[in-house]
């Protein structure tokens, strides 16, 4: 039993030399390493290390700082408990376990972290939030890859603050009363222009904590049912985070909470989402559930004229 306070470390060069061996880098092209694991490695020492390290490598230029945990090697594997460091803005916190079997390394543990700005981990147009998550998690595998394919668990994440640029919860009732104005109202093509202005004019701002249950399978963290309520409009719709490719699929509907004056039926929607890689996310816009709409009014104002 000791203790050791050092100006940086690595922990994928400490998972390596305890636990996993040699580790090859990603093949061109990949995220994470998919070369089998080597025989477990003979470790330089065992017992229970309390560490501090000003600067810590989590890996893919990922950082964090003022870190401290209890480190316990054995033979089996190690542990890291009470892990609690800064990360960026944020604070992590949790605990690891790394085991091997044969050629197979198993992974569990729980995290929690705190006031992580969504922009930094997603990128536009996610320009404002904070993000709370609690995850508990496990898996095992023969490779980096396959350790990331197998991941499972189950936790909660929260945001507050949470703005998504080029969604006016507007539009949806703004873009109805416009097209109704037209000379072809069903005519979806020609009227897109109008679409893509009217969910420029604000952002979709949630007006209160945006929070949902995480089921984490296969390496995806999905979150469902999510509901943004953002003051003329309400969002719901599922958000499934990729750990293996690192991107993003969140896919959804966006309706008015109020009909447009004369308007029949439900309220107007539009079926709006967002994916892509994390960093390189886009908008996705569907009008087909607002055509629907148009085709019930048209047909109404129709019949009316022909009464």
């Amino acid at each position: 039993r000791g203790s050791a306070t050092l100006d940086r470390l690595s922990l994928p060069w400490l998972a390596s030399a305890l636990a996993l061996g040699p580790v090859a880098p990603a093949p061109s092209g990949a995220i994470w390493p998919t070369a089998r694991f080597t025989d477990a490695p003979t470790l330089p020492f065992a017992g229970i290390l309390a560490v501090k390290a000003s600067v810590v490598d989590l890996g893919l230029g990922l950082q964090g700082r003022d870190a401290g945990f209890t480190l316990n090697a054995a033979p089996a594997g190690l542990r890291l408990s009470r892990l609690d460091m800064r990360l960026g803005e944020a604070r992590l916190r949790g605990e690891l376990g790394l085991d091997r079997q044969g050629g197979l390394a198993s992974l569990s543990g729980d995290a929690a972290i705190e006031n992580l700005p969504v922009t930094a981990l997603l990128g536009a147009p996610f320009t404002a939030g904070r993000l709370a998550a609690k995850l508990r998690f496990g898996t095992s595998g023969e490779s980096v890859a396959g350790l990331l394919a197998n991941l499972g668990g189950a936790g909660d994440v929260s945001i507050e603050g949470l703005a998504i640029d080029g969604a006016d919860p507007g539009a949806p009732g703004r873009l109805a009363q416009r097209v109704l104005r037209t000379d072809e109202p069903l005519a979806a093509q020609r009227w897109q222009p109008l679409l893509a202005e009217e969910l420029g004019r604000a952002p979709l701002a949630a007006a209160s904590p945006v929070a949902a249950p995480g089921a984490l399978v296969g390496g995806a963290l999905r979150l469902s049912p999510l509901r943004i309520e953002a003051g003329p409009g309400l969002w719901q719709g599922t958000a499934t985070l990729d750990l293996r490719g690192l991107a993003l699929d969140m896919r959804g509907a966006l309706q008015a909470k109020e009909a447009p004056r004369g308007w029949t039926g439900a309220p107007p929607t539009l079926g709006l989402g967002w994916a892509g890689r994390l960093g390189r996310i886009v908008r996705e816009a569907d009008s087909a559930p607002l055509v629907g709409g148009l085709a019930t009014n048209v047909l109404a104002r129709e019949l009316d004229r022909v009464d």
